[in-house]
């Protein structure tokens, strides 16, 4: 927290003008820096990428599934989602067979989550 500080206070970032407003930082704020291509933004994105990519290399080599789906207002971005399959391309093992996709009920997650439960509880044997 205090390194992101000290990186926010010694450069220009639209992520400093929340700050400076008394605004907490939110994943929009940082997505919205991304696509204004704010550099601290996009430097914040492309640790967490790393992060991510590690953490489903992981999965990806322990459970070694066939399909990951990945849900969240961050991995709606085009650019996101692009940079964060580049990455898992680097270091997962070629013979790894698996895809990463993006969630499609994103915006209605809170509609169907409900109905699938009910529907699971309902014709459960």
């Amino acid at each position: 927290k205090i390194m992101a500080q000290i990186r926010i206070n010694n450069q220009y970032s639209s992520l400093k003008k929340v700050l400076d407003e008394g605004k907490k930082l939110e994943i929009k704020d940082v997505l919205e820096g991304v696509e204004e291509r704010d550099m601290l933004s996009l430097s914040v994105v492309g640790e967490a990428i790393q992060y991510i990519a590690y953490a489903l290399d992981m999965i990806i080599s322990v459970i070694n599934p066939e399909k990951i789906i990945l849900y969240g207002e961050f991995f709606q971005n085009k650019y996101i989602f692009k940079s964060l399959l580049n990455e898992i391309g680097k270091i997962t093992l070629d013979e790894q067979n698996y895809q990463i996709k993006r969630s499609k009920f994103y915006e209605k997650i809170y509609e169907i989550a409900p109905l699938a439960l009910g529907n699971y509880l309902i014709f459960k044997k």
